[in-house]
């Protein structure tokens, strides 16, 4: 098989969408998208089971996180941050501080080895019948 011009070229337009995969508006990933992919974010060995190597490596590829907005700034991040802490510090005013430490579901959903004491007691006293009880 002999080099051409023309195959080059699509070999070349082909890795310039595959190298912008992520970007806005690529038109490879306008055509993947249209397969079905269910990407999962949050677990990339999840990702690369569920929609296969070249998928899996294409959403990894880099890509622009957002644009820069015209006002970015440090003093426009410091005045954000300042606003939020003001509304923080007015709701924490009325906030019962003994009741911020609550154990979350999230913490109580972890292997059966790793459950923090106190989520373990929890989950006894919620699923033991009265029979059961000591």
């Amino acid at each position: 098989m002999s080099f051409s011009p023309a195959r080059g070229l699509v070999a070349a337009g082909v890795i310039a969408a595959a190298v912008t995969f992520n970007e806005d508006g690529n038109p490879l990933r306008a055509v993947w998208e249209r397969s079905g992919p269910t990407w999962a974010r949050w677990n990339q060995v999840e990702n690369y089971a569920e929609n296969g190597f070249v998928s899996g490596l294409l959403y990894n590829m880099p890509g622009t996180a957002m644009e820069r907005p015209d006002d970015y700034s440090r003093a426009t991040m410091q005045q954000i941050a300042d606003r939020y802490a003001a509304v923080a510090a007015e709701t924490n005013t009325t906030r019962d501080p003994r009741r911020s430490r609550t154990p979350t579901s999230s913490s109580c959903s972890a292997s059966p080895s790793r459950i923090p004491p106190a989520c373990a007691a929890w989950r006894c006293r919620r699923t033991r019948s009265p029979s059961h009880a000591r």
